[in-house]
């Protein structure tokens, strides 16, 4: 649920910026509409520009914990922060891989990783993957 809300804030703020305040009645239909269309994680993931690639090969749980890695990243100041918050999120090691080895593709050419890629070498390209998202982010705002 936090995802829909940043999403529907994201939305509504670039709307406003790009057409001025709407009345408070289209508001309430606007963000309705918003929720109607990203029930699924696979929506939420496409209206950030975090949806993996290869997204149909992956189970909905992977998909969900890629949702949820951005959001807790997102809430944290520091890398070293974003570093820690993995043991508590995923299950074990094989679901973190399984969520890394999804994101990293959204930045990066698979030349530079494979499933023998170490775990700690995924999360830092992982790391600089929300970092580059953070970025875009940031410029389609203004």
């Amino acid at each position: 649920m936090r995802a829909q809300g940043l999403c529907n804030t994201w939305v509504m703020q670039q709307a406003e910026q790009t057409f001025g305040p709407a009345p408070s009645s289209q508001r309430e239909t606007a963000t309705t509409s918003i929720r109607a269309t990203s029930s699924s994680v696979a929506d939420r993931l496409a209206a950030y520009a975090i949806l993996p690639p290869h997204h149909d090969a992956l189970d909905d749980r992977t998909l969900a914990m890629v949702e949820e890695l951005f959001i807790t990243w997102f809430e944290m100041t520091d890398d070293e922060s974003r570093r820690a918050t993995i043991p508590y999120l995923f299950k074990g090691d094989e679901e973190a891989r399984r969520t890394l080895l999804a994101i990293v593709p959204l930045y990066f050419d698979p030349l530079f990783f494979d499933e023998l890629t170490p775990t700690r070498e995924l999360i830092t390209l992982a790391l600089a993957t929300h970092r580059k998202w953070r970025t875009w982010m940031d410029e389609s705002r203004i």
